[in-house]
């Protein structure tokens, strides 16, 4: 499959995620992450994009751990999880 670009606005930082994933599904995948740190930004009220993108991680991983997901889709999670905290980091200039 051919891989595409795609322009991600997430927690105050905008990036660009090149993947061979169905857009369709990686739109769902975004979808899913952005619902998820809505939700840890309403119920926490953390304002720090790391420590929100820390606890989104925490939440996804949970979910999976609980058997809500397969151990395939958990470690597509941890990869695209890992590359937008790294991306954050650099936006942070922490890297």
């Amino acid at each position: 499959m051919e891989k595409r670009n795609y322009q991600v606005q997430l927690l105050g930082t905008s990036f660009t995620v090149q993947t061979d994933e169905n857009p369709e599904y990686f739109d769902q995948l975004l979808s899913y992450i952005k619902k998820k740190v809505d939700d840890i930004e309403s119920s926490v009220r953390v304002k720090d994009p790391l420590k929100t993108a820390i606890l989104t991680c925490l939440t996804i991983a949970d979910e999976f751990h609980k058997g809500e997901g397969t151990t395939e889709d958990l470690a597509e999670a941890e990869r695209i999880t890992l590359s937008i905290i790294e991306r954050i980091d650099k936006s942070l200039g922490k890297q």
